[in-house]
Formats: C-alpha cells, structure tokens, sequence
C-alpha cells in the first residue's frame, strides 16, 4: 500500500475504491477523473495494490500518444503479456468458441486482422470473459484519454456487457483532452451509470504537511503558504516542488520569494481544477 502522505485528503476517494472491489464479482466500471497531477495515478495503484491482495487478477495499461494512432494497443497491453506467458494449451482454451475472433487482433491465430470491426470487439469480450471465468478480474487504465480508438470502441463494448461479470473496469482519464478518444469516452460516461472519483488538490494544511515531512519541521508556515499558492495544491506539483528545495538542503532557510518565482518559472502547472461545464464530465 502507499504511504499514508501520498494518499492525505483522499478517504472518501478510498471509500469509493474499497466499494469498488467489493463488487467485483457483480461486474461493473470506475472513473478517476481530474487534471493532471492530481493524483489519479497514485490512486489508480492503490486500487491495483488492494485488488491483488485481495486475490483479483490485475491487468493494467496506460495510453500514450506516442501509440494512439495504432489499433489496439492498449488491449495488447492489458492481455498481452498474459497471453505470451500462458501455455499453448491454455492459450487454446481462452481462445476456444467466439474468442477465436480475438486472436488476430492480439497476434495469435492465422486469421486476418479486422481492425474496429465488430467481430474482433466480439471476440476480445468472449477472451475477457474468460480470463475472469475463474478469478475476479480488474482491468486497469491510465491515461485512458491517450488510448487508440480501438481500443476505446471495446472498452465502451466491454462496460456496456459488465452486468453479472466478475470484471472491475477502471478508468483514469482527464476532463478537458481535445481528440477522438476523449470524447469516446465522454460518450461511454454520459451513455452509462459509471461510478466517478474526481479526486480534489490537497488543502493547505495537507499541504504543510508534506513540506514539513521533506524540509523538516521547522518549516514556517510562510513557506508552506508559499508552497501551496505556487502549485494550487496540485499533489504533483507540490513532489516536483519539494524535490527541487531538499535537493538544495536548505531546511528551514527556504525563501518565500525563491518559491513564488519557482511557481511562476516552471513547466505549465496544469489547472487543479476540471473546469465547469455540461456534460458528464460535470463536477457534482
């Protein structure tokens, strides 16, 4: 599990992750919603963490937009190296019936690959399907707004046919990703009940903390201030922050100026906030 720091300001968010995996067996979806950096991705992990614990098979992938101009990598991420490890004959048993269809989309089989089409859909539900005929199964995305459109068509596939399935579908994604697959997946929200965490930037006192926790206690609170008007509380921010200052071994002696121009002066800090709007992306 993750320290208790980098997951400060998060237990309603956990509550919801814990109520998640208990329903795995009934099948069913989870979005992690919310500007980068604010900790999708460490909550994602926790999720993974408790879900292996807890005895459920965890496959993961993450979208890039180095590979999203290619079919079906995420689905080859997240089965793919299962596959590649299994035994020939238990290769043939996941690929028996429909799931035939599958196999040329993941690189096995002799048939041709059908790209989007609405048989290798079929057949990637049919292999899901029995990869969690035995053990509860928790499908992991991370940057699910970077994924390639196949992959985002049996993703919305796979979400609409969960009921009753062992299958945990999570999703970590940004509200406002121009492209494709970003509006796929404001579609599958809007067309579908899933439930949603829009994890929030950490208060100013959780803020301190994590100053005090890397620069020592004697860290004023001028400094913690100043360290959370620079960053918005962004979790990410705040680690890239923080890292920068012990690297300088100034405890205690950090200057509020060296701070606010280090805020100002760095990457483009992404928005804390998703911003308000219509749609399914809407804050409630």
């Amino acid at each position: 599990m993750k320290s208790e720091s980098r997951l400060l300001e998060r237990e309603g968010d956990l509550a919801v992750v814990a109520a998640a995996l208990d329903g795995v067996s009934e099948g069913g979806a989870l979005l992690i919603l919310g500007p980068a950096g604010v900790g999708k991705t460490t909550l994602l992990e926790e999720l993974a963490e408790r879900a292996a614990v807890g005895g459920d098979r965890v496959l993961r992938a993450r979208g890039s937009e180095m590979e999203r101009d290619f079919g079906f990598t995420v689905v080859r991420q997240l089965v793919g190296p299962l596959l590649r490890t299994a035994s020939a004959a238990e290769r043939q048993r996941l690929f028996e019936g429909p799931a035939e269809l599958a196999a040329p989309v993941l690189g096995f089989g002799d048939g041709d690959f059908q790209g989007g089409a609405e048989s290798s859909l079929y057949g990637l539900f049919w292999l899901v399907a029995a990869l969690a005929d035995q053990t509860p199964l928790v499908l992991v995305i991370d940057d699910a707004h970077w994924s390639d459109v196949a992959s985002l068509r049996f993703v919305s596939y796979l979400a609409a046919r969960l009921d009753g399935l062992p299958i945990l579908l999570v999703l970590a994604t940004r509200p406002d990703e121009p492209g494709v697959g970003a509006e796929l997946l404001r579609g599958l929200a809007a067309e579908l009940e899933i439930r949603t965490i829009r994890p929030e930037p950490l208060s100013g006192s959780a803020t301190a903390t994590l100053v005090r926790g890397a620069l020592g206690s004697a860290v004023s609170e001028e400094v913690a201030a100043a360290c959370q008007e620079a960053t918005g509380g962004n979790p990410f921010l705040i680690a890239e922050l923080l890292q920068e200052l012990a690297a300088e071994d100034v405890e205690g002696k950090v200057s509020v100026d060296r701070i606010a121009t280090r805020g100002r002066g760095g990457s483009p800090s992404p928005s804390p906030r998703a911003p308000a709007g219509s749609g399914p992306w809407r804050s409630s």
